[in-house]
């Protein structure tokens, strides 16, 4: 089920629904806001990218309603 749902909020994502992290950490988090259509509200995601190029390595935060 948290499978389905990560792939359902990576699908529907754009760039365009970036916003910037007011308390950015090492490395940055990116956050996104967006009226999904596969949850059937407003979302918030955020995520971080760590790792190396060959090996990445995706830590999600968060992912629930967004409450703003």
């Amino acid at each position: 089920m948290m499978w389905e749902a990560l792939c359902g909020a990576f699908e529907e994502v754009r760039v365009d629904f970036y916003q910037i992290d007011r308390n950015p950490q090492e490395p940055p988090a990116y956050i996104f806001i967006w009226e999904s259509k596969f949850f059937g509200k407003r979302v918030y995601l955020k995520f971080k990218l760590k790792g190396t190029r060959r090996k990445p390595v995706l830590w999600v935060y968060s992912c629930h309603t967004a409450h703003f």
